[in-house]
């Protein structure tokens, strides 16, 4: 990431996807916890007048920013709450426990492929 103080400009790189399911690397080491520290970070340092270069997607705000968060925040507590009640990915898939976030789904990473990092990743796997 690079803050460009004199400008009003971040560059996250893949820290956001703006509008998208990011990409984790979970087998190397990669966390969604970590990648919404980060986001949590850059929205200290940011005010409303920043404009933020993602790694993938349109030019992005503070509050696109807030709505990347927003989504990682809400999808790991989903994806919690099943797994606490005994649920697997199949079973939080079939009974849409990410449906609220579908368009979220890019070509890359679906609905599908970012919910198995989610529960990976919780599971500690």
């Amino acid at each position: 990431m690079r803050w460009f103080t004199g400008s009003k400009v971040v560059h996250m790189g893949d820290l956001l996807f703006n509008g998208m399911f990011p990409y984790v690397d979970i087998d190397s080491g990669g966390s969604v916890a970590g990648l919404t520290r980060a986001a949590e970070q850059v929205l200290e340092w940011v005010d409303g007048e920043v404009t933020i270069v993602p790694g993938h997607g349109e030019l992005a705000d503070r509050a696109a920013l807030e709505r990347f968060h927003a989504m990682l925040v809400d999808c790991q507590a989903l994806v919690t709450e099943a797994l606490a009640v005994g649920d697997d990915a199949n079973a939080m898939m079939a009974n849409g426990l990410l449906d609220e976030y579908a368009s979220w789904s890019w070509q890359f990473i679906d609905t599908a492929r970012f919910l198995d990092m989610l529960v990976r990743e919780a599971k500690g796997r």
